[in-house]
């Protein structure tokens, strides 16, 4: 059976367990500033990879999902780091960056509800191993007015 690919649909779920520090420093009155560091002992990831596809030469329309799951131990890490400084009483303007992501990740097990017969109701071990890592960095910026 040919196939032509269609949209995708990724849907995952984690879960992670932390540890880390937090340092918290005020140099003068106005300043505050927040250190984070957390590792990651534990995680769980969960997804499911929709690929929807049509059959060549019909308009027959099919999904193949892929089903990975993964363990990881130790290897994601989260830093961030905050300042805060009180214009006046009534205004606070804050910056904000953070770094997440995964090192070495850990590969898991990929399964799939397809094989060359067509879609099947369950899922079937690919003997291939899956793997997923991220990079998150961000930055924000904000304000802060108290109204009395």
């Amino acid at each position: 059976m040919h196939s032509t690919l269609g949209e995708i649909d990724l849907c995952r779920h984690s879960f992670y367990t932390w540890f880390g520090l937090n340092a918290k420093i005020k140099p003068f009155s106005r300043l505050n500033l927040d250190f984070t560091t957390l590792l990651s002992p534990f995680a769980y990831f969960y997804s499911v990879d929709t690929h929807l596809a049509m059959k060549t030469g019909t308009n027959e329309l099919y999904e193949k999902h892929f089903r990975m799951i993964q363990f990881s131990d130790f290897n994601t890490l989260l830093m961030s780091a905050k300042a805060s400084f009180m214009v006046n009483d009534f205004l606070e303007l804050t910056l904000k960056g953070s770094c997440y992501f995964t090192f070495e990740p850990e590969r898991g097990t990929c399964y799939i509800d397809f094989t060359t017969g067509g879609p099947q109701n369950t899922y079937y071990d690919t003997e291939q191993d899956s793997g997923a890592s991220l990079q998150i960095f961000s930055i924000q910026a904000g304000c802060k007015v108290k109204i009395q």
